[in-house]
């Protein structure tokens, strides 16, 4: 455990087998189910979609699903997201170590359940994005990473990058994506980077908790093995 960790934001996600029934008004009815944790109003991520019914004489037809819905804390740094095809958990700034994420997400599907509708999990996720800043304007980024980036084969200074990995993982059935690149940074005298990992799995009803601490762990291993000890010195 880091007495400064770098994450910037958690998000811990359960996809549906199948979309559950949902209309405008299920919103309201998960906010009541949900306003204790999370009170501040809820709000629309993403544009409805509609389409034309050519059949029914051009009535338009509006899709629910396309949207998701944000319900938060007041504070806006703890928040859960939902429609009737996925339901997620996220964490921003101040830090929320793992196990208080990973009950916000046991008990955001329980409140789902309960006033929604039952869902049959297909697949779960989970995402860490980090921003590390170095307070060096110039560096070797191997100094600090693992990751290796591609360089010029000359003389050269590099301004700026960014590479992504998708991998498969086959022992835990899991796919892995690494994307690490250098970030905007507030000052001049300071470099910084995004490293992001996200990791996903098939899950099934009674799985989906233990696939969650499975992907945990596994982000935890590649964040660790993506940075020196020099870069920890920076969390301590």
């Amino acid at each position: 455990m880091y007495a400064k960790p770098p994450v910037v934001e958690v998000i811990c996600q359960v996809t549906f087998d199948e979309a559950v029934p949902w209309s405008v008004a299920t919103p309201g009815v998960l906010f009541q189910a949900l306003k204790d944790e999370y009170p501040a109003d809820p709000t629309v991520m993403g544009a409805i979609r509609t389409t034309i019914n050519s059949a029914q004489g051009g009535e338009i037809v509006v899709d629910p699903q396309a949207a998701r819905f944000l319900f938060s804390n007041r504070e806006q740094n703890r928040r859960l997201v939902a429609n009737g095809t996925c339901l997620s958990v996220n964490a921003l700034p101040p830090y929320e170590e793992w196990p208080n994420v990973v009950a916000r997400f046991e008990n955001a599907a329980t409140a789902f359940r309960d006033a929604v509708a039952d869902f049959t999990p297909v697949s779960a996720s989970l995402r860490y994005i980090n921003r590390i800043v170095i307070p060096e304007p110039s560096l070797n980024v191997s100094d600090y990473f693992t990751i290796p980036i591609v360089e010029a084969h000359r003389e050269s200074a590099i301004q700026g990058f960014i590479t992504r990995s998708q991998i498969l993982l086959p022992a835990e059935s899991a796919q892995l994506t690494i994307t690490f690149g250098s970030h905007e940074h507030d000052v001049d005298t300071e470099s910084a980077f995004l490293l992001d990992i996200e990791v996903s799995a098939p899950t099934n009803t009674g799985d989906v908790m233990s696939t969650m601490e499975m992907l945990h762990a596994i982000e935890n291993v590649e964040f660790e093995s993506s940075i020196t000890n020099k870069c920890r010195e920076l969390f301590q």
